[in-house]
């Protein structure tokens, strides 16, 4: 006795019909030797789908009830229905199952549509069913990897006079859930993979709907359990000059309003995870299952990009969940209007000054006798001062990366670790906004915010730059076990007067034996700004540029490129 099968579906998608005059053979009433079609496929599109219409090339894939493989299981029968501008196009895998179908009056079927590919048809004998791929066949096996589908379960057909009659309801099943972003070109699609926690995708494997001899048909299809994987990275499909992606909404999140985090990794054709652009898109949308997303453009400024998003119209960016102020000074280019805060990955604020190598230390302030400077870790404090960085770690490297003039030359314009797009000044950023730096250093004197003399804090916060001095931690030398506080002088002891800021040009080298190269690099300096506020007005503090020594804590302010 044959076997009988199931696609189980849930809502309506797409159109047309087969051809009637579609004949292998013109058959006779009497000695019918070939079938023809009067098949339909219903046109109850989903507004909100991708895809609205059949397109040429479509293809629509049949099985029938009781007769699906043959007597040693080994051959899938199944028909294929072509689209081609307008009408169906019908073939069988094998003239087995034409031969069964001239002999029935009546049964039922199942068809399945996958947008992608074509399906990869088995027989499970262990559960009595037919098996399919839903994965892209050319994808990468340790990612996920699906597509939606479309199908119909347990449809009536006739055949009479040698023609098979039937009308198809394709729907989409399981709540799958479409994702859309235009302009992403063909031959970029598989370097993306999409995330969201709400989302459930079919790994590289089979799934299937079943129905057995012994047992009712199933409401659900049959998933195994280590298929089924939820919250993990799908693999998208090249689609109208997009990217599509494709997965089944978790129930308890259909129809509720909720906050979504898609997330889109773009691998950039490598396997150094240190090369990828991640976008992330937080949106609040009610979805409901079978819902088709069309999002931005990767391009169009509303994704945030490696954990950053700026906006320039309001004067601000987002870099790793927080919020900074920038502004467009005289010198023509966008600056931070505050310090960063950032914390790379793997590191911890140092607190304590004998932690020489820690690369990121708390920020200080005036204890509260006003008799010295001391670390902080109130959030307060950071949010306004921002994090001391050691040089390497503020262009992006490690303590300790640094060991020639070379490699030191090659940072200057570094993004480090600014966002995407922005970097640690250059010595042309500093004279270009405040005009005086230290010798050998030529002022410039056409600078906006150079008042004749010195650079000027006044006339840079007039404009919105918000500069202050907060300190520094002070390591002269790479020999050096302990630093110390720079800032506090007990005549200001109301506020910190001093400090020294990061920047990206080299400036200067020390060796270990004064001269000679080969015994090694003691200290590299890079040209930074050092604000100085013990003056007795606030009309006279400064900003210049100064030379500043790599193991020096001190804040960043990133430039626009």
């Amino acid at each position: 006795m044959k076997k009988s099968i199931i696609f189980m579906g849930c809502l309506a998608l797409l159109v047309a019909g087969c051809n009637k005059e579609q004949n292998i053979e013109a058959p006779t009433p009497e000695t019918p030797r070939h079938l023809s079609f009067n098949i339909t496929v219903d046109n109850d599109f989903d507004t909100r789908a991708v895809k609205t219409d059949w397109e040429s090339g479509d293809k629509v894939y049949v099985v029938f009830d009781h007769f699906f493989t043959d007597d040693a299981n080994t051959a899938v029968y199944y028909m294929t229905m072509t689209y081609d501008n307008g009408s169906w196009d019908c073939a069988f895998s094998d003239s087995a199952l034409e031969n069964y179908l001239l002999g029935q009056t009546e049964g039922t079927l199942t068809a399945l549509y996958l947008p992608f590919g074509n399906p990869v048809f088995s027989y499970n004998s262990s559960r009595n069913q037919i098996e399919f791929d839903l994965f892209r066949p050319e994808s990468n096996t340790t990612k996920v990897a699906s597509s939606y589908y479309s199908s119909c379960d347990r449809i009536s057909y006739s055949v009479e006079d040698g023609v098979l009659s039937a009308s198809l309801n394709m729907r989409v099943p399981l709540g799958f859930v479409q994702f859309f972003i235009e302009g992403v070109p063909e031959s970029e699609v598989a370097n993306y993979v999409l995330t969201n926690e709400y989302f459930s995708f079919c790994r590289a494997s089979h799934c299937a709907y079943f129905a057995s001899s012994t047992s009712s048909y199933p409401s659900h299809p049959y998933w195994d359990a280590t298929i089924s994987v939820l919250g993990k990275p799908i693999d998208g499909f090249y689609y109208k000059n997009g990217i599509l992606f494709s997965g089944s909404l978790t129930s308890d999140a259909r129809g509720v309003e909720k906050t979504y985090s898609i997330t889109i990794v773009d691998n950039r054709g490598t396997t150094t995870t240190s090369d990828d652009i991640t976008y992330t898109l937080k949106k609040e949308a009610t979805l409901n299952a079978c819902d088709a997303v069309k999002l931005p453009a990767l391009d169009s400024g509303k994704w945030e990009i490696n954990g950053f998003k700026e906006n320039l119209d309001e004067g601000y960016f987002t870099y790793d969940g927080v919020k900074y102020n920038v502004v467009k000074m005289k010198d023509g280019k966008w600056w931070m209007a505050q310090n960063l805060a950032y914390l790379p990955e793997g590191y911890t604020p140092a607190t304590d000054l004998s932690a020489v190598t820690a690369g990121i230390f708390a920020p200080i302030q005036v204890n509260a006798g006003h008799t010295a400077a001391e670390f902080t870790t109130d959030a307060a404090v950071v949010a306004s001062n921002g994090y001391l960085y050691q040089a390497e770690v503020a262009l992006g490297l490690k303590v300790g990366d640094l060991t020639s003039v070379a490699d030191a030359e090659k940072l200057e314009g570094a993004q480090g670790i600014c966002p995407m797009g922005w970097h640690v000044p250059t010595i042309a950023d500093i004279t270009g906004l405040v005009g005086k730096a230290v010798s050998p250093i030529v002022t410039n004197t056409e600078a906006p915010y150079y008042d004749g003399a010195n650079g000027s804090i006044p006339l840079l916060n007039v404009d919105g730059f918000n500069m202050a001095a907060v300190g520094s931690v002070s390591i002269q030398d790479n020999t050096k076990t302990t630093g110390t506080f720079m800032g506090f002088m007990s005549a200001y002891s109301d506020h910190l007067t001093s400090g020294m800021f990061c920047g990206s040009t080299y400036a200067g080298v020390t060796y270990n034996t004064s001269g000679d190269e080969t015994s090694g690099v003691k200290n590299l300096q890079f040209y930074g700004f050092m604000p100085m506020t013990n003056k007795s007005s606030e009309a006279q503090y400064t900003c210049n540029g100064t030379k500043v020594s790599y193991r020096i804590a001190a804040p960043v302010r990133c430039v626009r490129n």
